[in-house]
């Protein structure tokens, strides 16, 4: 039975790996996939000082909750995150329990790193292209590297020993998350099973309505790449009539299909991050904390080492209960609808 103590440590270290993510995605990286990965180290300062059910639980929440806030949580890119996460934990705590008198940190991080590289191309590939496991070894000398890098900041800059966490009235009464996130399931469901292009289009240009009403920026960058991406990839698979130099009419089909499914499922997932998780659990807490864990980082204009100094020697948070919208529900429900409405009506019609 965990203590209170236990808790608000786990929501500490799960808030700085939320911080970290964050921090990390705001740098500039060449590629989307191609990152230093320093949301892992808190499961680096977890490995000697949680149980095997803290360490699970800490590696858990810091997939849900940077999938969450990054608007990726309903996307196969949240798959991908997953499998990045779940493998380079695993490895790490494996090789720490039976391997630690031999090998030092680095080592444990490095290698957590690049298996955690390989799984994500792995996944990746499922729905991109098998050419995508071309970039292995790139990924994992770069992950390797990178292991190296997030390994040295967690020896040179240690988390707070201890977290004090003032905990407000949680009698307060709240609309639970959970509501929200049914009505989303069921239009993941409808885009997962959604065969038409106009459908998929149209749903993707609802959940950018959604998500910009909610105050979401859309960052129209990154739907761009990944279009093209994802469409030249099954330009590279010839299927049925060529319509002009390497470009068939299946491939291309099936291209645009793929595409406008997965641009569906991140906007989705953009929209459904709009939306709050409120409350005296766990999750709450830890959004609470990574918040003013940001503050101190960004209200300084210190050097970044000093920043995350500063910010990692901070140990005291202040933690309430908070009212969801009450026009929340009905919002999402309408939207989500919409979503299911448009669907039916390109199966029933049968519209490409």
């Amino acid at each position: 039975m965990w203590t209170q103590n236990h808790t608000d440590r786990l929501s500490y270290l799960s808030a700085l790996a939320l911080t970290f993510s964050l921090v990390e995605a705001s740098l500039p990286h060449a590629l989307p996939f191609l990152r230093i990965g320093l949301a892992n180290i808190p499961l680096l300062w977890a490995l000697g000082s949680f149980n095997l059910s803290g360490y699970l639980a800490l590696a858990a929440l810091k997939w849900l909750l940077s999938s969450f806030i990054s608007g990726l949580l309903f996307s196969p890119f949240a798959l991908v995150s997953l499998a990045g996460t779940a493998s380079s934990a695993l490895v790490m705590l494996v090789l720490h329990r039976a391997f630690s008198r031999f090998i030092s940190l680095y080592t444990v991080s490095a290698l957590g790193a690049a298996v955690s590289g390989f799984f994500q191309l792995a996944v990746s590939a499922s729905f991109l292209s098998d050419a995508v496991m071309n970039l292995v070894p790139l990924m994992m000398l770069f992950n390797l590297v990178c292991g190296v890098v997030t390994a040295f900041i967690a020896c040179r800059f240690p988390a707070a020993d201890k977290v004090r966490v003032q905990h407000g009235d949680s009698t307060v009464q709240h609309q639970k998350a959970g509501k929200h996130i049914l009505f989303f399931l069921l239009a993941f469901i409808f885009i997962i099973l959604s065969q038409s292009i106009i459908a998929l289009a149209a749903t993707f240009i609802l959940a950018i309505i959604f998500s910009r009403l909610n105050g979401r920026k859309t960052k129209w960058m990154i739907y761009i790449i990944t279009f093209i991406a994802v469409v030249f990839f099954n330009l590279l698979s010839p299927s049925g009539r060529v319509l002009f130099l390497f470009v068939t009419q299946n491939a291309l089909a099936a291209g645009l299909e793929r595409a406008l499914r997965l641009l569906s499922l991140v906007a989705l997932s953009q929209s459904l991050a709009t939306l709050p998780l409120t409350g005296s659990s766990i999750v709450s807490e830890t959004l609470q904390i990574a918040s003013q864990l940001e503050d101190s980082f960004y209200s300084s204009q210190s050097p970044v080492l000093e920043r995350l100094k500063n910010t990692l020697s901070k140990d005291s948070f202040q933690i309430s209960a908070k009212n969801v919208k009450p026009h929340s529900i009905s919002m999402c429900a309408v939207f989500c609808t919409a979503i299911v409405l448009v669907s039916a009506a390109c199966l029933l019609f049968k519209l490409p």
